[in-house]
């Protein structure tokens, strides 16, 4: 008789505090997992650190209105970093208190993901604390991370999400009220970017604050794109919505409003090398020293159907060019106020430009 060998069929593990299911401890549920089971997890508030283990599993939470992980305040709340396959899932929880600060130990406060292509889904990431990464930490991967919020984590770089190295997509995600400052420096509020590929699709990114760059993103040595993107009220030295290091950024369909710097670039602070293309783009009521809207230094810029309209700032109150290449086409630039000097619209300084204005442009720019 031939006996054929047949692979194991993926199972289905729960976890009910109350003690209805095959464990009453997410670690418990996890540790009787093996590959391609789904870990079911029941309401409740579970207080525990969560190590994926190199399972590669689904991990699924009831919601994140009812189902959520309390970190212990020792280290990541939850970690995707052993090895773990393709298929592995994160979804249905609310991730709270996870404190990453250690050396060796300070990346992903709420998440750290290293090394595995890991989706997440469906997820509140609040509260916690990390030196990389206070929400999440996506490192050298091809992570998804879609349909959630980022709100109230802090770290000195990438306070609501680091993606380092690797290729990330990010879809549908708020960003809200994440800080990075710990009082000498701060980079990338709400997302920072490093080394990486990113792609983001209907990101909303709310009162995001960075003491020196980026409230919003700030991005290095990267390629991004990001379309149907809002950035509404940052707060940054420069950059209070975007920032950009020697990275190319294509921007499609989006606003940056409300924007305010102490230094330059209210809306946008593109320098060393970034090249940047804008399609359909409002830049609107952002104020900095120079470049109220938009500053652009040692980089080009190429627009169509850009409106920069009621920034604020001493010089180039709605664009400020530095030894840079600027290509706009059926730009609106309206209302913006140069309150110290020059280029109430625009001010180009050593620079190349080739300006198409729309018609459409009505309302005078002024320069005090």
């Amino acid at each position: 008789m031939l006996l054929l060998s047949l692979p194991a069929l993926a199972g289905t593990i729960t976890v009910d505090p109350g003690g209805g299911g095959d464990a009453t401890t997410i670690a418990g549920g996890l540790a009787l997992a093996a590959t391609g089971d789904t870990v079911q997890v029941e309401p409740g508030s579970y207080m525990e650190d969560v190590d994926f283990a190199g399972r590669t599993i689904s991990l699924v939470g009831a919601g994140a209105d009812v189902t959520s992980i309390v970190g212990t305040g020792s280290g990541p709340a939850v970690r995707i970093d052993s090895g773990e396959g393709a298929g592995t899932a994160l979804s249905g929880f609310t991730i709270s208190a996870g404190v990453a600060t250690v050396e060796g130990d300070d990346a992903g406060g709420g998440v750290f993901v290293e090394g595995v292509d890991a989706q997440l889904s469906d997820l509140v990431v609040s509260g916690n604390t990390g030196t990389y990464g206070g929400g999440i930490m996506l490192a050298s991967s091809e992570a998804t991370l879609a349909n959630s919020t980022i709100r109230g984590n802090s770290a000195p770089a990438g306070a609501g999400v680091y993606v380092y190295g690797g290729s990330v997509t990010l879809t549908d995600v708020a960003f809200e009220g994440n800080e990075a400052d710990d009082g000498t420096t701060g980079y990338g509020g709400g997302l920072l970017i490093w080394h990486a590929d990113f792609t983001g699709s209907n990101l909303s990114f709310t009162g995001e604050s960075a003491l020196m760059g980026g409230g919003g993103v700030y991005a290095n040595t990267s390629t991004v794109a990001c379309d149907g993107c809002a950035f509404t009220d940052g707060v940054a030295a420069s950059g209070a919505g975007i920032y950009l290091y020697d990275t190319d950024l294509t921007l499609t369909d989006s606003s940056i409003t409300g924007g305010v710097n102490t230094e330059n670039g209210g809306g946008l602070c593109a320098g060393e090398s970034s090249a940047v293309t804008l399609d359909h783009v409002e830049i609107t009521d952002n104020t900095a020293l120079f470049g109220g809207g938009i500053l652009v230094m040692n980089a080009t810029l190429t627009a169509d159907e850009l409106l920069l309209a009621d920034n604020v700032a001493q010089g180039g109150a709605g664009m400020y060019s530095d030894t840079s290449t600027v290509s706009l086409v059926h730009a609106r630039v309206l209302g913006n106020v140069a309150t110290a000097s020059n280029g109430g619209g625009i001010a180009f300084d050593a620079s190349t430009a080739d300006v198409q204005a729309d018609r459409k442009s009505t309302r005078l720019n002024s320069s005090h």
